[in-house]
């Protein structure tokens, strides 16, 4: 019971993701906002907690649509339309922001260990991540 298998540390893995909302593609004001948006890089699963490009806080991902079908994950390179909470068009979701998911300090110690499932792109983005949070939010030592 010491480690958890690979499979169930998967299962809670929240990957890097770098992701654009689409212009256009507003299919919902609030309460949750729902919005078109091209996955840039890494992978968005249902639950990811979103940061802009300061590193604040946008919302969680309450949902994920790809092709009318409700999904738990989109991959780079996927156009989907995704449900915001606390996310709201013309405040803090707006065409062509940037959105990157919430890597927590203890998300990233479960990625870490997780190294050989990460894509190169992947382990780009989360280092790209950690440094945004470290500058908007964190101190470095919760990395260490």
């Amino acid at each position: 019971q010491k480690n958890q298998s690979t499979a169930q540390l998967l299962e809670q893995a929240l990957f890097p993701c770098k992701l654009k909302v689409l212009p256009g593609f507003f299919f919902r004001q609030s309460k949750p906002a729902v919005v078109g948006v091209r996955i840039l890089a890494g992978r968005l699963k249902k639950g990811t907690e979103l940061l802009n490009e300061k590193g604040e806080t946008i919302g969680k991902v309450v949902g994920i649509q790809s092709e009318k079908d409700e999904v738990d994950l989109a991959e780079t390179e996927k156009d989907v339309a995704i449900s915001i909470d606390h996310g709201v068009v013309g405040k803090n979701v707006n065409p062509n922001n940037i959105f990157y998911s919430n890597i927590t300090p203890t998300m990233h110690a479960l990625l870490l260990k997780l190294g050989e499932k990460m894509t190169p792109e992947e382990k780009d983005l989360l280092r790209e991540i950690q440094a945004l949070r470290v500058s908007e939010n964190t101190t470095e030592e919760e990395y260490e």
